[in-house]
């Protein structure tokens, strides 16, 4: 996994923290904080906060087996083809909410999935697949079926399309 320049192995990671400081303007900067099992430190700073996205900074933050990722999947839409891939992500870290845990990646990144270390992938509170492979073609289909959802109810009359 590589923060800014440096590459490093989740599984030397000791501890995560965030910090803060107001701005000029009054918004904020983020800077999240990277302690190795060495004693480095790594510094990655931010408009938002990585850590805490939902205001409970006070939640446990445990480092992440070595072997899970965040899967982040695209749609390249050309106007005259569409282009599909997908991106595996380390998670570092996990964010601890009574039965929950939230993956923490170290460069601000949505995720569509999780990919355990076993190869299945999970997408949180919906399905589950047996390998990325499987979850891509799925992610796919469901693409194209929107697409085409979209496409239709644009040629539809107005008063036909669903609200």
């Amino acid at each position: 996994m590589r923060i800014l320049n440096t590459y490093i192995n989740p599984s030397h990671v000791k501890t995560i923290k965030e910090g803060s400081r107001k701005q000029e303007d009054g918004s904020y900067e983020y800077t999240l904080i990277v302690e190795m099992s060495d004693g480095e430190m790594i510094r990655q700073t931010h408009h938002r906060s990585l850590l805490d996205e939902t205001g409970n900074e006070l939640l446990p933050i445990i480092p992440a087996s070595p072997g899970y990722f965040a899967l982040e999947f695209y749609a390249i839409d050309d106007s005259d083809s569409v282009e599909f891939e997908y991106e595996s992500i380390p998670i570092i870290a996990w964010r601890i909410d009574d039965e929950m845990a939230s993956p923490i990646v170290i460069d601000d990144r949505r995720y569509d999935a999780i990919q355990s270390p076993d190869g299945r992938v999970f997408m949180p509170f919906d399905e589950s697949f047996k390998s990325a492979t499987d979850w891509f073609e799925s992610k796919k289909a469901e693409w194209i079926k929107r697409r085409e959802a979209a496409a239709i109810n644009a040629e539809a009359p107005a008063e036909l399309v669903p609200k």
